[in-house]
């Protein structure tokens, strides 16, 4: 008799994820996560291997091993020129993602009219020894802010950050644009 598949709490059954979209990417999240170090838990989250406590990616930019970057799938039909899940397995390409992201100046107090926020959330799970690192969110449009990092962070006037991690991902000439994506069928 096989083992139950799909289990609360257990296993997801490969028949069951793939009938819906996200389902579909959970399954490639936690593949790809695995060619990179990183394990993912049942909460969705991703931790590092044998790790003891959680610490910001700003206390990893020396000791990062890998970065996982995943594409939340926008509200909007938008394509994108690369996959929406991107392991980056070198460690010092990951290093410079931390550190370009801990050297993002913190978002300033106060009333903003930023665009509309129609574009992905990139999630950024970065792996380093005995250590789970907090997953960081960032957002592509928008006020165009990183959180995870302890403060908010702002990307908006800092275009450099998006060629960063795009020549991790393997991107040519990434910009904000690249990461924001183009709308379909006319955008």
């Amino acid at each position: 008799m096989t083992p139950p598949i799909g289990r609360r709490n257990g296993p997801v059954s490969l028949r069951s994820s793939v009938r819906s979209v996200p389902g579909a990417v959970s399954v490639l999240l936690v593949v790809s996560a695995a060619s990179v170090g990183i394990a993912v838990s049942n909460a969705g989250g991703a931790t590092p291997k044998k790790s003891t406590s959680y610490v910001s990616a700003c206390r990893v930019v020396d000791t990062a091993t890998s970065l996982l970057v995943v594409r939340q799938v926008p509200p909007n039909p938008t394509s994108f020129s690369f996959p929406a899940v991107v392991p980056v397995r070198h460690p010092s390409t990951a290093r410079e993602v931390a550190r370009a992201l801990c050297a993002l100046p913190v978002m300033p107090s106060g009333v903003f009219h930023c665009p509309a926020d129609l574009g992905p959330t990139y999630w950024l799970y970065f792996a380093a020894p005995h250590v789970r690192v907090t997953k960081v969110d960032v957002d592509a449009t928008g006020c165009e802010t990183v959180k995870g990092l302890g403060t908010t962070r702002w990307i908006a006037r800092s275009p450099g950050f998006w060629k960063v991690v795009g020549g991790a991902m393997k991107i040519t000439a990434a910009t904000q644009s690249t990461f924001a994506g183009h709308l379909k069928g006319g955008g």
